[in-house]
């Protein structure tokens, strides 16, 4: 089975969202969706969430969304990870033969909650402090938040162990931030882009060493959304959309020390199965937007999906090759460096996706995104026009 996307839309990301309550945000982002694809509440026939317990503070928080998804009275679900996960669940459905369309939904309102924001980077050890809470909730109890263990710690040791084992520098590095915030200037959504220097990456503020204040996701308030079909049904109804021709997910261990921290195996063999279901090989790709929640991980992402050695990666940065000018431009939209709304950003990867394959008249993009700690699970799409 083949799926198309009829429609898209997403909410602005910003932030603080002041105006509009997170529901108020899903039912204007849903409603758009479906306009986009021109459908109406009653042709929707399955709806699947991405939210987080933790983030909103609610126990099944996805209830309170139900009705501003236009769910109610329809079969509906939700996953507790990234949108683009909640997206395999839909075309799963569809695959049964008893849904012909889905209305995927990620969403999250994290400046109401305990994220992670830069200033708040101690308080993950302090019971007495606010912030931070939903990352550090992902810490084992009995092993890892002892240690007081955050997400930015174990990230940097990942990027720490990513640098010792590669030929890669930080100036390396620097130069993914440099391309991903220049090249978010054209996406309304990438609130954090700018033109920087190598120099200002390596030199801003250290957070956790190796990584820097300019390498930091800040997270913003965001919903992202998709409408999917059956090919069959999209054809019979006259709907245009790209085509998802492959897909494939893996996911590692969960203990870092059962892992190799240098590398993402997860990620290769996701996106082999993508490539074999596609029935194409790498350099048929001709743009990826990719989920790098850091900037080293996208470095990491061009072996394990582009098979690129570290050697070539070094002078394909140098030259510009991944730039949105080069000869295999990755993350167009800015990336998550520009803009990262927890839960809808994998969504947000592949719309961006869609949105550059028809802008630039091209065949086949892949859109990546991951979910757990230091890129544990890992699912790559191949979308063709």
């Amino acid at each position: 089975m083949r799926a198309k996307i009829i429609g898209s839309a997403e909410s602005k990301f910003v932030q603080k969202e002041e105006e509009l309550n997170l529901e108020e945000m899903v039912f204007f982002t849903a409603k758009k969706a479906m306009e986009s694809a021109g459908l109406s509440r009653d042709e929707i026939d399955t709806v699947i969430q991405a939210g987080d317990d933790v983030m909103d503070g609610i126990n099944i928080n996805h209830v309170y969304q139900i009705e501003p998804a236009g769910a109610y009275l329809k079969e509906e679900s939700k996953v507790e990870e990234d949108g683009a996960f909640a997206l395999f669940y839909a075309l799963c459905r569809l695959a049964t033969g008893k849904f012909n369309t889905a209305l995927v939904i990620g969403y999250s309102k994290s400046s109401e909650s305990s994220v992670e924001f830069i200033k708040n980077v101690k308080s993950q050890t302090n019971p007495e402090s606010t912030g931070g809470w939903y990352y550090f909730t992902q810490m084992d109890p009995f092993y890892l938040r002892p240690l007081g263990l955050d997400n930015l710690s174990y990230h940097a040791m990942q990027y720490r162990q990513f640098l010792s084992e590669t030929s890669l520098t930080e100036e390396d590095i620097a130069r993914i931030t440099v391309k991903n915030k220049a090249a978010g200037k054209g996406n309304p959504n990438a609130i954090f882009a700018g033109d920087y220097s190598i120099s200002d990456v390596v030199n801003s503020t250290e957070i956790a060493s190796p990584l820097k204040e300019l390498q930091i996701p800040y997270m913003t308030d965001g919903v992202s959304a998709i409408v999917i079909a059956r090919e069959e049904w999209a054809k019979e109804k006259h709907k245009e959309g790209a085509t998802i021709t492959g897909l494939g997910t893996a996911s590692d261990a969960y203990y870092p020390g059962y892992r190799d921290f240098a590398s993402v195996p997860t990620a290769k063999i996701a996106k082999d199965k993508a490539f074999q279901m596609a029935g194409i090989k790498s350099t048929d790709v001709q743009l990826a937007e990719l989920y790098e929640l850091f900037p080293y991980q996208e470095a990491m992402l061009y072996k394990e999906i582009f098979g690129w050695s570290y050697e070539e990666i070094k002078e394909k940065l140098s030259s510009g090759y991944t730039t949105e000018t080069g000869n295999l431009p990755v993350n167009v939209s800015g990336g998550v460096s520009c803009a990262h709304p927890i839960m809808a950003a994998g969504l947000s990867r592949i719309i961006n996706a869609v949105h550059l394959m028809d802008k630039r008249s091209l065949k086949t993009t892949l859109a990546h995104s991951q979910s757990g700690l230091g890129m544990q699970s890992n699912i790559v799409y191949i979308l063709q026009s």
